[in-house]
């Protein structure tokens, strides 16, 4: 349902943080779709506002180094193709049945698992996973 005209597309950080100082200097605001795996015209921006969609390594950015147990993780990169990825490295991962699908098309992305995989008692959280966030913060 997305069409090209309905959103801005981003794929760096630098193009990223060039638009939030555009639309802060012009009183515009911003609209984040994330990956637009959830697109839902009722969330979108309003006329004085940019629909943004993360494309590339802002979407799907995935990195894993085998090595050192370490993984850089775009927000909508989904859990499934991480684990995928690990397995193709040689590594075993043993992923909690929370928060993962076996399916591209069922799985949870990163942002998703963050988002609320955050509480749960019995199960390890993105607390147990996660050693840092890097976020770009905009103040409209």
């Amino acid at each position: 349902n997305i069409r090209v005209s309905d959103f801005t597309p981003i794929d760096s950080e630098e193009k990223l943080l060039a638009l939030m100082d555009d639309h802060l200097a012009s009183r515009r605001g911003i609209r984040v779709i994330g990956s637009g795996w959830s697109w839902n015209r009722i969330l979108e921006a309003d006329k004085r506002s940019t629909n943004v969609v993360f494309t590339g390594p802002l979407s799907v950015g995935l990195e894993v180094d085998a090595g050192a147990l370490r993984a850089t993780v775009s927000g909508g990169a989904s859990i499934c193709d991480f684990v995928f990825k690990c397995e193709q490295e040689g590594l075993d991962v043993d992923w909690p049945a929370k928060g993962f699908c076996f399916t591209p098309s069922e799985s949870q992305t990163f942002a998703g698992f963050l988002a609320t995989n955050v509480h749960h008692s019995h199960t390890p959280t993105a607390y147990d996973w996660v050693e840092s966030v890097r976020l770009a913060v905009f103040e409209h």
